[in-house]
């Protein structure tokens, strides 16, 4: 992202969202081993239903706001507070290998939508060559 392919340091603060960004189970798996606190807040309305409103204040991190779906606790919408507030929307779950995982993700910022995803496979535990992950 740099327009170099030679391997970086990321500074610290960059290192951390990083860090966080790629926690595929999300804020709420063993929250208290990773050093977060989540509060339960009043329900409110997402995507047209009354979902479960959670803070999670995160260390060195900016809170985020996750809200549940109350009968199936998938993950509705993230928010995420801070100079890079944004808002992700998460929809059309299906259940891959007993995983309930969405397959429409909408991330925004500012009330814009910056990426929009439509997942059309999903595999667990595939095969991947190492080679992919060696630095030219």
């Amino acid at each position: 992202m740099t327009g170099s392919d030679a391997p970086q340091e990321m500074p610290g603060a960059e290192s951390a969202t990083a860090k966080a960004q790629s926690d595929f189970d999300g804020a709420l798996i063993d929250y208290k081993t990773k050093g977060f606190m989540v509060e339960l807040l009043p329900a409110v309305t997402v995507a047209g239903k009354q979902a479960h409103h959670l803070k999670v204040s995160r260390k060195d991190l900016p809170t985020q706001h996750v809200y549940l779906d109350p009968d199936t606790f998938v993950e509705l919408r993230i928010t995420t507070e801070g100079a890079n507030a944004s808002e992700t929307d998460l929809s059309d779950y299906k259940a891959i290998d007993g995983i309930m995982v969405p397959h429409s993700v909408k991330t925004s910022q500012g009330g814009a939508v910056q990426a929009e995803l439509k997942i059309l496979t999903v595999a667990f535990n595939a095969p991947i060559d190492d080679a992919i992950f060696k630095v030219k």
